[in-house]
């Protein structure tokens, strides 16, 4: 089991260590693509949960 956590923590790792790295590589044109698909997502999450209701 301890293996497992090992290994699941090191990936966690390695894959926000990746993301935070593209992130950094982004200039301003891929930003605000990245914020206007953020906020879409966001939209339609508020979206859906206003639905359940």
């Amino acid at each position: 089991m301890e293996i497992i956590t090992e290994a699941l923590g090191t990936w966690c790792n390695s894959a926000v260590s990746g993301t935070w790295h593209w992130f950094n590589t982004l200039n301003r044109e891929e930003w605000m693509v990245v914020l206007a698909v953020g906020s879409a997502l966001g939209f339609l999450c508020m979206r859906g949960l206003r639905a359940g209701r």
